[in-house]
């Protein structure tokens, strides 16, 4: 992806954050809610409609001559469930297809709304959570215009990007009672933000628990926990990754024969790798010894390699261990995991969490290593 690509994708997630319709669930309170407010300046066409637009209602509203706007509509909102809606003005008489759309919340029985209709600027005075995303809002603008200096690079926009979050974070736990800053900060469970989970999750604790129900809670925790979970997994170079192993028929199964053993020292090698091959009677006179115990198993990868010459090379020179054949893209997984730059190289697994407790073993020291990690018998 290029620089330009990136910046624009970035000014994306900036600018769209979208509104979590928290209105019209079971439960809420319909109630009178006054949508009311101006446009300024006045528009120089009669031809522009301004409307008015929840998930279920969509209401045309009628403009004075002074540009300003006031209509009663029954909503569906009570404290525990504020509404979105959208305010939508199209001007006729250019493009019917653009318009200026501007979300807010319904979380009072009257929400006053100005929007210039020149510059697209929006103002909403209405209670807490209409508050609480202005000043969201803020924070949007002020890092899309700093995301447009055509001079960043791809490490300067990360920490712009970091930055952000942190102010983000700052508000959601100075309003912890907050459902906008709920929903801002279940926003942050994204991969750019994983460098500062711990203060994500610092945020989580701070929620105030009179406001938030247990059940809203312990999902939020759980989105948090699968959202760590997953980060760790694709950034750390510590974890084994998940990958679609191919064998030759009758052998066992890569996650058959992890099931199998606490360790598994894995034996990354290339048919066309002469140290590789080398060294594999080694490999297999260790192999021997490892069918003594359950400590650990031996496990051969290929790697780079034609699967038609893996398959000859199996059948010319047999491996006293399981191995292994990863095509191009998962052997490309497999190689910027662990951030391999040849071969042969020797991990040990540890089987149980996928934890690669030992990394590029020396041949010389294999034994000794294994040895640390055998089980010793009764």
């Amino acid at each position: 992806m290029t620089k330009e690509l990136l910046k624009c994708a970035v000014l994306l997630i900036f600018s769209c954050v979208a509104i979590v319709s928290y209105g019209q669930k079971a439960g809420s309170e319909k109630k009178n809610v006054t949508i009311k407010g101006c446009l300024k300046p006045y528009p120089n066409t009669q031809k522009f409609v301004l409307t008015y637009r929840t998930d279920r209602d969509t209401f045309q509203l009628s403009v004075d001559a002074a540009g300003c706007f006031s209509q009663t509509v029954t909503a569906g909102f009570d404290n525990a469930n504020p509404a979105s809606a959208i305010l939508e003005y199209k001007d006729l008489s250019n493009d019917p297809s653009t318009s200026i759309k501007r979300y807010f919340i319904i979380d009072t029985n009257v929400v006053s709304l100005h929007l210039n209709v020149t510059s697209g600027a929006f103002m909403v005075e209405g209670g807490m959570e209409n508050q609480v995303e202005g000043l969201f809002r803020d924070i949007e603008n002020t890092y899309t215009e700093k995301m447009k200096n055509p001079y960043l690079t791809i490490p300067g926009m990360d920490s712009i990007s970091v930055e952000k979050y942190l102010h983000e974070l700052t508000l959601i736990k100075k309003y912890n009672s907050s459902y906008i800053a709920l929903q801002r900060l279940q926003s942050l469970f994204r991969p750019s933000a994983y460098l500062i989970s711990d203060s994500i999750k610092a945020a989580i604790d701070h929620l105030d628990t009179s406001r938030f129900s247990p059940a809203i809670l312990a999902e939020l925790m759980k989105q948090y926990a699968d959202y760590v979970t997953a980060n760790r997994i694709r950034l750390d170079d510590g974890i084994f990754p998940q990958l679609n192993f191919e064998t030759i028929p009758g052998s066992t199964a890569f996650k058959v024969l992890a099931a199998q053993y606490p360790y598994l020292l894995i034996d990354i090698w290339a048919t066309w790798c002469g140290p590789c091959i080398q060294q594999h009677p080694v490999l297999n006179r260790l192999a021997i010894k490892a069918q003594h115990h359950k400590s650990y198993a031996i496990a051969g990868i290929a790697i780079s390699s034609r699967k038609a010459d893996w398959e000859k090379h199996l059948q010319q020179k047999p491996f006293n261990y399981p191995n292994y054949w990863l095509d191009e893209q998962e052997g490309r997984k497999l190689t910027q995991k662990i951030h391999l730059i040849g071969v042969p190289r020797y991990l040990l697994l540890r089987t149980a969490d996928n934890i690669i407790v030992e990394k590029d073993i020396e041949m010389e020291q294999l034994e000794k290593i294994l040895r640390k990690y055998t089980i010793q018998q009764p």
